[in-house]
């Protein structure tokens, strides 16, 4: 089982924080998974929305500190996550 599961149907990519054991609790894993799934969906002319949510009955409980590494963490050699604060200027508005 993955962290996180993506589907595509009628243009609308659907993302599911797949860790309902531990109420969908954030890891260092998870964001590597978002980022990489965010970019795909971005890279997808099919796809016009994202619809995010969680497996279980919880959406998110924050950040998951009971693992052995710290959600926080610098991310691995060659990642593109980060989950320091970003510029919100650095962002380019896009329309399709």
């Amino acid at each position: 089982m993955t962290d996180l599961t993506v589907s595509v149907a009628d243009g609308v990519a659907l993302v599911t924080l797949n860790r309902p054991e531990r109420r969908n609790a954030y890891t260092a894993q998870m964001g590597e998974l978002l980022n990489r799934a965010y970019r795909d969906c971005d890279n997808d002319d099919g796809v016009r929305a994202i619809v995010l949510t969680g497996a279980g009955d919880a959406f998110c409980a924050g950040a998951d500190f009971g693992t052995a590494t710290n959600p926080f963490d610098t991310p691995a050699e060659g990642s593109a996550f980060t989950a320091a604060p970003t510029d919100p200027a650095a962002f380019e508005l896009r329309t399709r």
